[in-house]
């Protein structure tokens, strides 16, 4: 990482690299801890891509509400982002039963679409956990979506998305880059990736 970013990393533990680049969980000087997504190890034909959803997941992370337990957005620069670490388990590892956590995850859910934010990769496990409290909270915003207002034109780039733009993209993760949904799971399962 850049040491000229705002927030040096002291250390870091690579979570995830994948065509789109790279992801860290780093420790500042302080000991505390934050997520830098860096797109410039990304392979060169994904460069572009790779930086403009990072510009959209820093868009809505700078767009959530406060009431949502998710990362915050600490900087944005060409090629990297940095947000706040999520303490929390998986949903597959943690095992929620209690019916509260299922209620206040819809409620987190409704808030976020209220916010004109459509996170657009809750399918995929890892990016739901229970936090430490037993409460839910949503990361890994690098498909979301921001709209300018909540209307029949939000929930039908929703639909679009499931039945095109998210066939096409497991087709791409799946069959030629052969991801799993569960890929990194085991480093993400106490982390915000």
């Amino acid at each position: 990482m850049d040491p000229s970013n705002r927030h040096s990393c002291t250390g870091s533990k690579l979570l995830k690299r994948d065509t789109f680049g790279s992801v860290l969980l780093c420790t500042n000087n302080q000991g505390s801890a934050f997520i830098v997504r860096d797109t410039r190890s990304a392979m060169t034909f994904a460069g572009p891509l790779a930086r403009w959803l990072m510009r959209r997941e820093a868009r809505a992370l700078g767009r959530l509400p406060s009431s949502i337990s998710a990362p915050q957005l600490i900087w944005l620069d060409k090629y990297s982002l940095a947000r706040t670490f999520v303490e929390g388990q998986t949903m597959y590892e943690a095992k929620p039963s209690d019916r509260q956590y299922f209620t206040s995850a819809r409620k987190a859910l409704h808030r976020l679409h209220r916010a004109n934010i459509s996170h657009n990769d809750l399918a995929k496990e890892p990016n739901r956990l229970v936090d430490p409290a037993g409460q839910p909270a949503l990361v890994d915003f690098q498909l979301a979506s921001v709209h300018r207002k909540r209307s029949a034109l939000f929930r039908l780039p929703s639909r679009i998305w499931r039945s095109t733009g998210k066939r096409l993209y497991w087709f791409v993760t799946r069959r030629i880059l052969h991801w799993a949904d569960r890929e990194g799971a085991a480093d993400r399962g106490r982390s915000s990736e």
